[in-house]
């Protein structure tokens, strides 16, 4: 894992922020179930790749994330948003997907939520704060209690390391 705070420019971080949180245009759907289908959590999901092929007309807000990751292939890269609750809810522990890849998060404001790993590391949601990590290894999301929302970007790829650190 490899956390980088202000991994944007502010410039790149306000585009992204503003068009994905204030854009009228842009669309959040409900999903039901974070780490599962099963486990009766609900969330925001926009995709914005997935099936090797854009699924959203706001890919393009990605470019500054995109060049600077460098992955040498797409697997997903989806927007998450959990409403706030009374109490911070820390979701079921799941991998993204079964097999060896990258995961990269980027958080899109700064709340009391976190990502927690399986070792019990907690990142904090902090606004253009970055996280590079083993996604098909446990690790799990919550909820906050002190913003209206808990926004982030999560990209699941390849790269040279994704391999050679197996």
């Amino acid at each position: 894992m490899n956390v980088v705070d202000n991994f944007l420019s502010d410039n790149d971080f306000e585009t992204l922020r503003d068009g994905v949180l204030n854009n009228p245009n842009f669309s959040w759907n409900l999903s039901y179930g974070v780490a599962d289908d099963l486990d009766g959590d609900t969330y925001f999901v926009h995709e914005f790749y997935k099936n090797h092929a854009p699924t959203s007309p706001h890919i393009n807000l990605l470019s500054p994330v995109l060049e600077q990751i460098q992955p040498t292939g797409l697997i997903r890269i989806k927007g998450n948003l959990y409403m706030k609750g009374s109490e911070v809810t820390e979701h079921n522990m799941h991998t993204d997907y079964p097999y060896k890849h990258s995961g990269f998060i980027i958080y899109l404001n700064t709340c009391n939520g976190y990502t927690k790993l399986e070792d019990g590391t907690k990142v904090a949601s902090i606004a253009n704060r970055a996280m590079y990590f083993n996604s098909d290894e446990p690790h799990c999301s919550s909820t906050c209690t002190d913003d209206i929302f808990r926004a982030n970007i999560n990209i699941n790829y390849y790269n040279e390391q994704t391999f050679t650190n197996a």
